[in-house]
């Protein structure tokens, strides 16, 4: 049942998004629809602020994945977690495999949520069938997107063992907040990247949230390369993958040490009684 209610909520979404995007394109590359799921939508200009409600949007499914996610492991530690660690004799042992679903739900989450979304763009526009493109396009959007929300996941997780649930998630949520806020607090010196100046390259790399927007990477394919890149830079695909990936083994790291740590003195880590 666990992984059911990811892949309803996802499919759900993948609906209501393909449903909205029917009326805004008649005809369009695959490659595109596949785009869209990775904020194609925004682009850097003198307003950016213009563009927070967009991403907040597109952003939701991923705020409501986290939510679900984000005590997968915190709840063994709420009401009875004396009596349920007393009986887990690798307590390492345990959090990897707790991990290991983790991601694993991430991955599922966000592929029944595309392939929802394009099932309806499939039947509502006039698809042109760049399959090759599409399908590595398709898999950088599914390890990405995975990776980023397992991430914040697992911070909501272990940040609510010292917070509670409601301060892990307003940490989790704040933090990525905080990352969508700075195309607003720096959004003159990012729009000089149309004239290619070396500062504001640097910049919107440093911002995390940057490494979502597939249509600002580049690709060692050409072919790729062509359908995405749009600011004409070196920012490739595979680097955010190991970015993100470096993110994810030490966040896992982290919470094996925490884990291995934590007290059990109190038996409701929610209330504190």
């Amino acid at each position: 049942m666990r992984r059911w209610k990811y892949i309803i909520f996802a499919v759900v979404f993948g609906l209501f998004y393909g449903i909205i995007y029917t009326g805004t394109a008649n005809e369009m590359l695959l490659s595109d629809i596949v785009l869209k799921m990775g904020f194609s939508e925004f682009a850097l200009c003198g307003g950016n602020a213009s563009y927070i409600g967009k991403i907040m949007l597109c952003f939701f499914p991923s705020v409501i994945f986290q939510v679900i996610s984000g005590i997968e492991l915190y709840r063994h530690f709420c009401t009875g977690s004396v009596y349920y660690f007393s009986r887990c004799i690798n307590r390492k042992k345990w959090y990897l495999k707790e991990i290991t679903h983790l991601y694993i739900d991430s991955a599922v989450y966000f592929i029944f949520l595309s392939l929802s979304f394009i099932t309806v763009m499939e039947f509502s526009a006039d698809i042109h069938h760049n399959f090759r493109e599409a399908i590595w396009l398709y898999l950088y959007y599914i390890v990405i997107f995975s990776l980023w929300n397992y991430f914040f996941s697992l911070l909501l997780n272990l940040t609510a063992l010292y917070f509670r649930s409601n301060g892990g998630f307003a940490i989790s949520l704040g933090i990525q907040m905080f990352f969508i806020s700075c195309y607003v607090f720096f959004q003159e010196k990012l729009y000089n990247i149309y004239e290619g100046t070396t500062d504001s390259v640097r910049l919107m790399k440093l911002i995390p949230f940057s490494h979502l927007i597939l249509s600002w990477h580049s690709s060692n394919n050409e072919e790729i390369d062509n359908l995405i890149n749009i600011y004409g830079i070196d920012f490739n695909l595979n680097l955010s993958v190991i970015l993100l990936f470096i993110a994810a083994v030490i966040i896992s790291f982290a919470g094996m040490i925490i884990i291995e740590k934590t007290d059990f003195i109190l038996t409701n880590k929610e209330t504190g009684g």
